[in-house]
């Protein structure tokens, strides 16, 4: 059986002006009894579909194993490219998925 606990549950990466970034970093447990390899998927504002990176690697091409019983870290980094002129808060979703190696 697949389960996996990711926390915080919640990231805010605070007021970011064009050209700055933020990260925080995630764990992932794996708290069932098979080995999984996570993959990660952003949905929501495009500032997070564009420029959300997962342990520097942009989220569409991440990808961890994490065996049995053992937890990731996992870091969590938005970066405003310089000529982003949007303003105002935005919301994304970032959703980790695993599947049995």
């Amino acid at each position: 059986e697949i389960s996996f606990l990711v926390e915080p549950e919640e990231i805010i990466f605070g007021d970011l002006a064009p050209g700055q970034s933020a990260s925080q970093n995630v764990t992932i447990t794996n708290t069932g009894a098979v080995d999984l390899y996570l993959e990660g998927i952003v949905s929501g504002g495009d500032i997070f579909q564009d420029n959300l990176t997962l342990n520097d690697t942009a989220w569409e091409n991440w990808g961890a194993n994490t065996a049995a019983s053992n937890q990731k870290e996992t870091a969590v980094q938005l970066n405003i490219p310089g000529n982003y002129s949007v303003y105002g808060e935005q919301t994304g979703n970032l959703t980790f998925w695993g599947i049995t190696e």
